[in-house]
């Protein structure tokens, strides 16, 4: 799977192929269905952002906690922030976030 997580950070950022931020998000939900953590965080990301897929608030929390319980520090880092702001989780929780 992390070859095809690789694959879509190529896709995403544009490195050796052309930037299609829909293509890298079929290549995370892929690697994320096979339970790649790095995966999960790009495609909780891409979702929270709307980049390559619809914006789906609850759908990006399910992928990024998966990614921050096995202790992704970036997936943290934008779990809190949904936290914080009360982004696609049933209450704003300052105290989680924290």
């Amino acid at each position: 799977m992390e070859a095809v997580n690789h694959m879509g950070d190529l896709w995403f950022f544009g490195q050796d192929l052309p930037k299609n931020a829909a293509l890298a998000v079929e290549c995370f939900r892929i690697a994320a269905k096979g339970g790649n953590v790095s995966a999960n965080y790009s495609l909780g990301w891409c979702e929270k952002h709307g980049k390559g897929t619809a914006q789906n608030a609850e759908q990006a929390v399910k992928h990024l906690k998966f990614a921050a319980d096995a202790g992704h520090p970036h997936a943290c880092f934008s779990l809190a922030e949904c936290y914080e702001s009360g982004e696609g989780v049933a209450m704003r929780n300052v105290r989680e976030a924290i």
